[in-house]
Formats: C-alpha cells, structure tokens, sequence
C-alpha cells in the first residue's frame, strides 16, 4: 500500500511501497515495505523542484498513487502578542496551513484513484489557545477547520479525511524558533513526564487511520485537555489569566 508522508518541519518527504524491488539499502525494519526518500518543500511554489507538485510527480512515478497521505509539517511559532510581526505569522501559516493545502492538492488526484485517505497533522492546540501562542494556535485551529471541511466533499469522491490531534510528543519541534531554525541543544520547555515516544504516536495514528477515526487525538492529557475544553471552557479561561501574567 504506498503512502506518502511530508514531515517537519518543512523539507522532508518520505514515500513506503512493497519492497519486492527494493535494494537491501532501502528496506526499512519492516521486511514488507521500503522507503523511498524525496527532496521536497511545502512552502514552494508548484514550478519549484521542490515543490509539492514535483514531488506528488515524482512519488507516482517511483511508487505507484498514493493510498495514505500524510501532511505532517509544521512548528510553532511563540510569544506575547505585541512581540510578535505580521511577519511571524504569515511564516506560521505558509508552513502549517499552507503547506498542508499544497499537500493535499498535490497528493488528491491519486487519492482520489485509489479511494484513499487524507491524515492532517493538528494539535491539542487546535482546540484550545493558551496564551503566548497564537500564531501556533490559529493554525492549528485552521487545520481542524480544513479536516472538517474537507471530509464531507472528498468522501463523495471516496477519499477519507482523519484529523490528528497530538499532544506532547518527543519530536524536533520543541526545539525549532520562531523562523523554523532547528536548535539541536536548546532545552525542550516541554514536561517530560507528559511526553510520548514518536514510535508510539505513529502507532496510535495508524491505529486510527485502519479504524477509520474522524478525528484522533494522542496521547493522554491530549484527550483530557480536549474533554475539558468543551466541557468546562471556564476552567481555561482561568488558566490562560494565569499563564498570561508568566509572559
């Protein structure tokens, strides 16, 4: 089943297919499948070698149409408000919401011809904003506003559209500043006792992708989080007062 996956934060592109022609080098851990490695950038332009259109190109041709589609790329950007330029946010959108556009609109023809499935990274984010990052937190929300918009109209043409919605997951992202640069010894602010490992986040995924979920939100405190931001919206609000003043 070949499916394709573009990661973060920008310019990975990784496509899995039957290794029945694949060289030793190729194979991954699985002995049923290969991964096939594409230079590509979601924020370039369709004319770009690195675009998504190249790359969609590319993986067509290499691996067959894709199956599962994976729009994984993104970081956050954050800070008080006032701190931040327009600047900040526009490089925000062009990665987490634009990047997923180009993607998807990449990737749907062969979607649609083999009646296969759209996964669009989110967040816990995407269903509640705490305060110092809403350029983080308006693309998330963005991105769950897209998965429920596109699920409805790609289904009449077979495609199935998944959210997921993470929460903390021991990956590159918590490292990444405000312009994308990857700081390989920063200090990841993140709790460790909340973190999940990327294996076990993938797993969950796929998981929810075989079960067909709507939406899959991962990890623990991820689900709770979610819960409770709908079920007792006050709460938040009394929290985000209290992590303002730490700004």
């Amino acid at each position: 089943v070949p499916s394709f996956c573009v990661g973060a934060p920008t310019r990975a592109a990784a496509t899995f297919r039957s290794c029945s022609c694949a060289s030793s080098r190729t194979r991954s851990t699985h002995a049923a499948w290969c991964l096939l490695l594409l230079p590509g950038d979601v924020r370039a332009g369709e004319t770009s070698p690195l675009g998504m259109k190249r790359v969609a190109q590319a993986s067509l041709k290499k691996a067959g149409p894709a199956q599962i589609v994976v729009a994984n790329a993104g970081f956050g950007v954050s800070g008080a408000f006032e701190t931040l330029t327009l600047d900040d946010f526009r490089r925000q959108f062009e990665t987490n919401v634009f990047g997923m556009i180009r993607t998807a609109l990449a990737f749907l023809p062969q979607l649609k011809e083999t009646r296969g499935t759209l996964v669009l990274t989110g967040s816990v984010v995407g269903h509640l904003s705490p305060p110092g990052a809403a350029p983080y937190g308006m693309s998330k929300y963005a991105v769950r506003a897209l998965a429920e918009s596109l699920r409805p109209e790609l289904a009449l043409s077979g495609v199935k559209v998944v959210l997921v919605s993470p929460g903390f997951v021991d990956t590159e992202i918590h490292r990444v500043d405000n312009r994308g640069r990857l700081h390989g010894h920063a200090v990841d602010a993140a709790p460790r006792s909340l973190m999940i490992k990327p294996d076990k986040a993938a797993a969950a995924i796929a998981r929810g992708i075989r079960w067909g979920c709507a939406e899959l939100v991962v990890t623990w405190h991820g689900k709770l989080l979610v819960f409770l931001s709908h079920a007792a919206p006050w709460l938040f609000r009394l929290l985000g007062r209290m992590l303002a003043k730490r700004l």
